[in-house]
């Protein structure tokens, strides 16, 4: 582990950033082993979680927030799992409005497994061509590095907020 934490992550990151975002740039950047925990299930079982370091949730996040408005403009109105400004509590209301309506069936889908069983490499060849696509239509690679910059420099700003 780093030993960086939320606390000390601004002071880390005026100290390291032009090296992080070197490494970043270059494709050189590295995230750390992420720290596993099992954690018994109710029924039975264990779930595995994985920890990562501050600084690699902390580049998580950012990308989330550059990469979440380009792929989420194309995902069905009706998905409700990790979508911004919905919930859990959406989906049940408006499966209660479809009841109300007289539909009688409801679709779960879970999707357990799915990143352990799909081709990593073509996943990844899909984003990558989602991502340049969408902001070579929209920007210059420059001002694409600037807007991931700036998310990273504001989340870094506001972690003591």
């Amino acid at each position: 582990m780093d030993h960086v934490t939320a606390a000390n992550l601004q002071a880390y990151l005026k100290t390291y950033w032009q090296t992080v975002k070197a490494e970043l740039l270059a494709g050189t950047y590295r995230t750390a082993p992420v720290k596993r925990e099992e954690i018994p299930k109710p029924g039975g079982g264990i779930q595995l979680l994985g920890i990562p370091t501050v600084m690699d949730r902390f580049l998580q996040q950012a990308l989330l927030q550059v990469m979440n408005p380009i792929f989420d403009a194309g995902f069905s109105w009706y998905i409700y799992g990790f979508r911004p400004g919905k919930s859990a509590h959406d989906a049940v209301k408006q499966d209660q409005r479809y009841i109300q309506s007289g539909l009688r069936w409801v679709v779960d889908l879970d999707l357990e497994k799915f990143f352990d069983r799909i081709n990593h490499d073509m996943l990844i060849a899909r984003v990558a061509r989602k991502v340049t696509d969408m902001l070579t239509d929209t920007k210059s690679p420059n001002q694409s590095e600037k807007q991931l910059e700036f998310t990273l420099w504001s989340l870094g700003t506001n972690l003591s907020s």
